[in-house]
């Protein structure tokens, strides 16, 4: 009963956390997955997704193991193009990822869904020795995550319109998210990091 969590491997379950992906897409108006590029890279996305009574409520994807950068490294502005050719070498080595759409149902917003989502996602890279996250999104709303969190994203580039937002593109290194979230949150940090999590999805 509730809402479970995990990590979904079952087409039909990836199926469901996609079509509602595009549903919170079309209601805040980013546009179309298939026509933004995105479908370019589910076949090798990691899906994480929150369901409740078999319907998904809440879910996040990260981007990987594709031969191309993802959109944070390929569609954005850079401060430095040497930076950005020093990620594409990482993404290659596939020690960075991108944490692409946070989407979650209207009525669960604001009740840690998206926490749930994210540490386990985080959990998962840290064990696949990934050591970098990158993510677009409005600079106001990154700024609140690093404070909330713990989280240490800084910005790459300048801003630009992207999905109709004033997006920028970030990175975050998960051994400094790993201290900064232990030393700021450290009760935070013990239930992001090392609290046992429940086996919820057995998809």
């Amino acid at each position: 009963f509730g809402i479970n969590y995990g990590i979904v491997t079952n087409p039909e379950e990836i199926e469901k956390a996609t079509l509602f992906e595009q549903k919170i897409w079309d209601e805040l108006g980013y546009g179309n997955l298939e026509e933004e590029g995105y479908m370019d890279y589910f076949s090798q996305s990691q899906v994480i997704a929150a369901f409740e009574d078999g319907e998904c409520i809440g879910m996040t994807r990260m981007f990987k193991d594709t031969d191309f950068p993802p959109p944070f490294i390929k569609s954005m502005p850079f401060y430095s193009e040497e930076e950005r050719a020093k990620l594409v070498a990482m993404y290659q080595n596939r020690e960075i990822e991108e944490l692409g759409t946070a989407a979650v149902e209207k009525k669960y917003r604001h009740k840690d869904v998206n926490t749930h989502l994210w540490r386990i996602a985080y959990r998962d890279a840290r064990k696949r020795g990934v050591q970098n996250w990158g993510i677009v999104m409005e600079p106001d709303r990154v700024e609140r995550m690093n404070e909330n969190y713990g989280f240490t994203f800084r910005q790459l580039g300048d801003v630009q319109d992207y999905q109709g937002g004033d997006c920028a593109a970030f990175i975050m290194n998960l051994d400094e998210v790993d201290k900064s979230m232990h030393d700021k949150k450290f009760i935070q940090h013990y239930w992001f990091t090392k609290l046992k999590l429940r086996a919820d999805r057995k998809s």
